[in-house]
């Protein structure tokens, strides 16, 4: 039992260093991951780096060929399209189903996540990945304000090859600060009960993200 903890400690470990590599693009789109190199590198076997592929695969960053190999999976302009309308769906949808009772805590939470973004943007230099994470659970905050664990399941899976466009995207200061702006926006919308001015205001914040994001992968392209 104690080596089966060890082990799958040491996989989630090296899950988590290749997902922050792949998220950074320190492996390009369409690389081929070379598990010999990798093994030798991170002085470990191949199991728990086999087993932080399939999490990888899983998880939608990795693409696992029989006989040919794994390949970092390229995050193209349709793939961001795609899940900015159904963020937009379930997002939208979860504000519009708030109910009174409710509103109170989801906007303190809110609130609290805006807080700490609010003291990042004043720190120099910019820690975009502390932002990009506070931006990540404002959103999720939205969605489990409802309750729905199954829409819950599916956003979250979505967004995590999601996250490689704003990894790129959130570098930009001004449209992190922007960003900040407009989820206040959204909050003081919601603190007065006002949900179809609130549904607005997420839904252009939105758009206006999807726009950043297909233009950063068209300089690029159109992947990365």
């Amino acid at each position: 039992m104690i080596e089966q903890i060890k082990h799958i400690d040491l996989s989630n470990k090296v899950y988590n260093i290749l997902k922050k590599m792949i998220f950074e693009r320190q492996f390009s789109g369409g690389q081929k991951l070379d598990l010999n190199s990798l093994s030798k590198d991170m002085n470990i076997s191949r199991t728990p780096l086999k087993d932080a592929i399939n999490q990888l695969e899983r998880d939608g960053l990795v693409e696992v060929f029989p006989r040919k190999g794994s390949y970092v999976k390229k995050l193209k302009v349709k793939d961001i399209v795609n899940m900015m309308e159904m963020r937009q769906m379930m997002e939208k949808w979860a504000i519009e189903h708030l109910k009174e009772k409710d509103l109170d805590d989801v906007t303190s939470k809110l609130e609290k996540v805006l807080n700490e973004s609010r003291k990042i943007m004043q720190i120099e230099p910019f820690d975009y990945n502390t932002f990009l994470n506070l931006d990540n659970k404002f959103h999720e905050l939205i969605i489990l304000s409802h309750g729905n664990e199954r829409m819950t399941e599916t956003y979250k899976s979505m967004n995590i090859p999601f996250q490689i466009a704003r990894v790129f995207y959130f570098i930009n200061y001004d449209r992190s600060f922007n960003t900040q702006k407009e989820h206040e926006q959204i909050v003081e919308a919601l603190k007065k009960n006002k949900l179809q001015d609130g549904v607005k205001l997420l839904s252009d914040h939105l758009n206006v993200n999807m726009k950043g994001m297909v233009s950063t992968l068209e300089k690029n392209g159109g992947a990365i």
